[in-house]
């Protein structure tokens, strides 16, 4: 059944268990062949945000020791303050993730029909919660000027690097050898424990419902670890087609 009312159904967010389970295999992979790591942390949830800009890929990964991933741990008391609240309302808040790479081989995505960014973007799509993504500094870079969007191409370690990185790491949908970072909104839990209003089919009526039961105040940090496994997936194909991971791996 791809319906299930008691909320198992194809829609729900157990269906991303399997990805999950995926991406912790893509993820060693990614580590043992090419050397790349993945990570994420929230950066918004309900509304509370972070309020540093200047971490690293360390500290991303250290926030998942905290009650929630988020590396400001003001942040995490009042989001967690925020998600007992609203829970006691019945409710729920979405929030706002951002998913981090160490450097990543440029080339990897093709010109036109399989850009590495499209892939990503695809697959974090087809997570259910998920309403919106962002690479680098995304819309921010609709209100620059091209010479403060730009990344300036500098020599560093004998080879050309981005300067900034604002683009996230991918420039004509192909990766440059820098992060990859990029944001996912999550929307809120759409089952919560106030009265809404729906139609009743087998009458045709208009009525309202209630949900009952367990649900998530937000799906936010579960969806995060989906994400994250999603992008190491489309990272290993990716990797897989220019040939830097061998199709068969031989003892």
């Amino acid at each position: 059944r791809f319906y299930d009312h008691r909320g198992g159904g194809r829609a729900s967010g157990r269906e991303t268990a399997a990805r999950i389970a995926a991406g912790a295999i893509a993820k060693a992979v990614l580590r043992q062949t090419i050397g790349v790591e993945v990570s994420s942390h929230l950066v918004e949830l309900g509304g509370v945000s972070i309020s540093r800009d200047d971490y690293t890929f360390e500290d991303v990964v250290k926030a998942w020791e905290k009650p929630l991933p988020m590396i400001d741990d003001e942040a995490v008391k009042r989001a967690v303050d925020l998600l007992i609240k609203t829970a006691t309302e019945g409710d729920s808040v979405g929030g706002i993730g951002e998913v981090l790479t160490t450097e990543v081989p440029p080339g990897l995505g093709e010109p036109v029909f399989d850009k590495l960014k499209a892939d990503l973007a695809k697959a974090v799509f087809s997570i259910g919660t998920v309403v919106g993504v962002e690479f680098g500094l995304g819309f921010r870079l609709a209100r620059m000027r091209g010479s403060e969007a730009n990344d300036q191409i500098v020599l560093r370690g004998g080879r050309p690097r981005l300067e900034t990185n604002r683009v996230g790491g991918l420039l004509g949908g192909m990766s440059v050898g820098e992060p990859i970072r990029f944001r996912v909104a999550f929307k809120p839990t759409p089952s919560i424990r106030k009265p809404q209003r729906t139609v009743d089919l087998s009458k045709m009526e208009e009525t309202t419902i209630v949900f009952k039961g367990r649900y998530d105040v937000s799906t936010a940090p579960k969806a995060l670890v989906a994400v994250e496994a999603m992008t190491a997936i489309v990272l290993v194909d990716h990797a897989m087609r220019a040939g830097l991971i061998p199709r068969v791996v031989k003892k």
